[in-house]
């Protein structure tokens, strides 16, 4: 064990970093890093660990040589599948060398209604952190990063090779750890600090995932006895993996690896589709499945699973006529996880919790030293021998932990600590004031993060993308585009609200930013003091569609037959709150009006509705129903702005017919608060050159996006604007998030 000394100095150093720790795994669970979803949260974990000197090594699983053991990947381009790893190497390595891996992907989130907050929004609430990850292998993450950073600040530094890594691919084919393998990092031990139990396990299962398809022979369920229903039919090989699976978890019980673990072989039975008719008996039916292998006994575990299903064929009653499927093998589409866990080779894992983490400040810690409690048998202090740990609970005071384990060591050398006169710190003092104006001044010197807190394919991530090789170009450095979608717009702004003040993270905000305020009782972020305005990019006048079978020409017409028969008319929008909805509630109030209002899950499902005559009208911008308008399944009543749009003159404006209503949709970007207001000045000057090209005016046109480059002063105004607009609407008219 490492003497009290360095105890009290790493204790001292995980306290002092508490805050930055939670905000890191914030920052970590805030990504919906779901499968082949997992390149911008690598992209940031990579600057993160350049920023602590590490070197960094960013790849994706294409450009590692094929392996034998690499599993096939069905639905996600392995190109895009990225691993990052951080290297430590001290210039003359003494001691023995360590790999931390943590993985960062996360398993679908399920039913949004069933969580108590956001699944990304990492909300903390009574000590615990709520979200997808949060006490998984995100936690684990940020332990392994932090851990690194506070035997830094104690003092210390690994005297060996540590590579720090961050790895996709665990929750299905395990190429992500196979690649960082291939692509040459070896080291003496390795440590996956997933926190499950304060536990460590020596070693793990390989997995396969396959999909059971079934054929059937459909009839009319009114004879159904003269067919086969092959819903039922996989039931009964479901079944029988079941009893395969206890088959394999007994003879577990004979192995040193697993005898001390309760059934680690498990079977799921994940995703089931089948059949096309009530009525009929199905002809089809898919089970995707997942089973564990117990290291070398997977290809023994594959033979008696083969076996089972024959037995199964001959007990099977007559009249499901199972026997008359084809002998086919079971696993389709086989991804095989090759045991990992073998003698040979065992490899620490632990294993997989719920979806929270405990925040308290001691359980904080506990998982932190847990890290270090680990590692410590692998480090020592130069010129003292390694001791090794004893059978201890982790917990602060009285460290204990669930296994013994081998002796293994490398060395740590003692960082010098120069003397610190009142000269050098009148020095230092100095230096720091000198700082901010030093940044400005070489602003930007690297990569300039522009966050769209909406999905990849909507009109903010396509007027982002639109605008960004132009505004990388007049600044002199890449802008990387980075979707961060959820909680309504909510979790990308929110990450940028909580950004250094540097100017290298942007928010490109649009309407919504100025309406979720008004309906949002508690907000993670404060619109007006948490972030401040840089330049707005464009706008789109929003107008009201209606369908050809409204007999209604034009906007006023419309609002005549809508006061004739109050509440009989309807109108879509993308959701509670969305801005179609506002752009509805200000219509109802210029025309004195009550129309019915019909929410969806976003604006394209309304508009297929129009479409379809299931909707009277809807209020969107032009290029959220361009296809329609052009195929005539749609008309154009009126649109909300002074003058004709240059695309459709032939609709009127809503002046033209007699209502007061002017409104339109806005994009603009916006910066952390307290950004320097010269790097504020440099974008915002930047930008009409970037809309004005040659290339950007038909692009702009196609989405009906006027270019605006109104700097911080007028585009602040705008938003302030439009707060206070749309918040009387919602408290005037009883509007609230749902």
């Amino acid at each position: 064990m490492f003497d009290a000394e360095a105890r009290t100095r790493t204790f001292a150093a995980i306290d002092a970093g508490f805050d930055s720790q939670v905000a890191f795994l914030q920052e970590l669970v805030r990504f919906p890093s779901l499968r082949g979803r997992e390149a911008p949260l690598q992209d940031w974990f990579a600057r993160q660990m350049a920023t602590r000197g590490y070197a960094v090594d960013r790849f994706s699983i294409a450009d590692v040589p094929d392996h034998p053991k690499m599993a096939p990947m069905v639905g996600v381009d392995s190109a895009g599948s990225i691993q990052v790893v951080a290297s430590h190497r001290p210039a003359n390595p003494t001691g023995r060398s360590l790999i931390l891996q943590g993985h960062i992907d996360v398993v679908p989130e399920g039913p949004h209604e069933m969580w108590t907050h956001p699944p990304y929004s990492a909300t903390i609430r009574d000590g615990w952190m709520y979200g997808r990850g949060a006490h998984d292998m995100k936690s684990g993450v940020a332990c392994m990063v932090f851990a690194m950073d506070a035997i830094r600040a104690a003092g210390f530094e690994p005297a060996a090779d540590v590579y720090v890594q961050t790895v996709t691919e665990e929750e299905s084919t395990g190429n992500g750890a196979l690649a960082a393998l291939l692509r040459g990092y070896r080291a003496e031990a390795a440590l996956v600090p997933e926190p499950t139990g304060h536990a460590i396990t020596r070693t793990q299962t390989g997995t396969i995932w396959f999909r059971l398809r079934v054929r059937g022979v459909p009839v009319h369920v009114a004879v159904a006895q003269d067919g086969t229903n092959a819903i039922m039919s996989a039931y009964a090989l479901i079944n029988a993996l079941y009893a395969h699976t206890r088959t394999l978890n007994q003879a577990a019980k004979s192995s040193p690896w697993y005898a001390d673990i309760k059934d680690p072989i498990k079977f799921n039975p994940g995703i089931i589709r089948g059949g096309d008719w009530a009525s009929s008996t199905p002809a089809w039916c898919e089970v995707d499945c997942r089973i564990g292998l117990a290291g070398d006994g997977g290809h023994r575990g594959l033979r008696e699973g083969r076996r089972d299903r024959r037995q199964l064929h001959g007990e099977q009653p007559a009249r499901d006529r199972l026997d008359r499927l084809p002998d086919r093998p079971l696993c389709a589409r086989t991804r095989q996880r090759g045991g990992e866990g073998s003698r040979r080779s065992p490899c620490l894992r632990a294993w997989r919790g719920d979806a929270r983490t405990a925040h308290h400040r001691s359980e904080r810690c506990a998982l932190l030293w847990a890290v270090f409690q680990h590692a410590w048998p692998l480090l020592r202090a130069q010129g003292r021998s390694g001791a090794r740990l004893r059978r201890t609970h982790i917990h602060r005071g009285s460290p204990h932990m669930h296994e013994n384990h081998r002796d293994l060591h490398c060395d740590l050398v003692r960082a010098a600590s120069p003397r610190l006169t009142r000269r050098a710190l009148l020095g230092a003092a100095g230096a720091a004031l000198a700082a901010p104006a030093l940044a400005q001044a070489d602003w930007p010197n690297r990569s300039i993060r522009l966050i769209v807190p909406f999905a990849p394919g909507g009109s903010s991530d396509v007027l982002a993308r639109l605008i960004q090789p132009g505004l990388g170009a007049a600044l002199g450095q890449s802008v990387i585009v980075e979707n961060r979608s959820g909680a309504g717009s909510m979790l990308g702004t929110e990450a940028v609200a909580r950004a250094a003040p540097d100017g290298y993270t942007l928010l490109l905000a649009d309407l919504p930013y100025a309406i979720v305020p008004a309906l949002q009782s508690r907000m993670p972020y404060d619109v007006e003091k948490d972030l401040v305005p840089v330049v707005m990019v464009g706008a789109a006048p929003l107008l009201i569609f209606g369908h050809p079978s409204l007999p209604a020409r034009n906007a006023a017409e419309f609002a005549a037959l809508a006061r004739a028969r109050p509440g009989h008319y309807t109108y879509g929008s993308g959701g509670v709150g969305a801005a179609s909805h506002m752009m509805g509630e200000l219509f109802q109030i210029a025309t004195n009006t009550q129309i019915t209002h019909v929410p969806y899950r976003g604006g394209g499902p309304a508009i297929q509705d129009l479409a379809a005559g299931n909707l009277n009208t809807v209020f969107v911008t032009v290029a959220s129903a361009a296809p329609q308008l052009t195929s005539g399944q749609i008309t154009g009543l009126g649109v909300m702005s002074n003058e004709r749009m240059r695309s459709h003159p032939t609709i009127p404006t809503f002046r033209e017919q007699g209502i007061d209503l002017v409104a339109e949709h806005w994009w603009g970007l916006l910066a952390p608060a307290r950004t320097p207001d010269a790097i504020i000045q440099k974008i915002a000057a930047a930008m009409p050159g970037v809309l004005g090209a040659a290339e950007m005016g038909p692009r702009l046109e196609a989405l009906a996006v006027i270019p605006r480059s109104d700097g911080p002063g007028p585009f602040g105004e705008r938003i302030r604007q439009d707060i206070a607009r749309y918040g009387q609407i919602a408290r005037s008219r009883g509007i609230t998030a749902q």
